[in-house]
């Protein structure tokens, strides 16, 4: 079922809805089933806008002062500028044209259990039950935040128990903190790290 309500030009400036339910799909001849998908973009005050996106398995909102299609290109081009080490690693080779910085927002990311959904992007043997991740950015000031909290983690035969990780960007200087609870593997558990 499809229910459409919405308005705009492009992914830039849509308002309005979209609501699909009982979603089957098939990818590589396996099924992957959506009770509910849900996308609501709307306008707020001050040329703010509001983005959510949930469903049974993951909930995400974007607030703040932003263009949905370059937040991407302009993250991009503050890696490239201000850590190009980093950029280099990622495959970022240049700046990328046309886009604005001036992004400015708040974000806010729950997965209950990834389960195999994410052999939809080709990745195979890992899964991560209730994550956590939220922050903010102004791109313009080369400004970011991230705090991410992973319940579990596992892939193939090892566990990962509570993972925090909190991130941090001001122009060229980062930090980095990442605290894991226990890790099990090989028969063996070890803790605390």
């Amino acid at each position: 079922n499809f229910d459409l309500q919405m308005e705009g030009s492009s992914v830039s400036d849509f308002l309005g809805s979209a609501n699909v339910r009982d979603l089957d799909l098939v990818y590589k001849g396996k099924a992957f089933d959506f009770d509910s998908l849900v996308l609501e973009s709307k306008p707020e005050i001050n040329g703010s806008r509001s983005v959510l996106l949930y469903s049974d398995i993951l909930n995400v909102s974007l607030d703040g002062k932003f263009d949905l299609a370059q937040i991407v290109p302009a993250f991009k081009n503050v890696l490239y500028s201000q850590h190009p080490q980093w950029a280099k690693k990622l495959g970022i080779e240049a700046l990328e044209k046309g886009v604005t910085n001036e992004q400015k927002f708040r974000f806010k990311i729950n997965i209950k259990d990834t389960k195999d959904y994410l052999e939809l992007v080709n990745v195979k043997d890992l899964r991560f039950s209730y994550i956590s991740m939220e922050g903010n950015a102004s791109l313009k000031e080369n400004f970011f935040e991230t705090a991410i909290t992973v319940d579990s983690s596992f892939y193939k035969d090892i566990t990962l128990g509570r993972l925090d990780v909190f991130s941090d960007n001001k122009n060229q200087l980062g930090g980095l903190d990442i605290n894991l609870q226990n890790l099990f593997a090989n028969d063996r558990l070890y803790e605390p790290l």
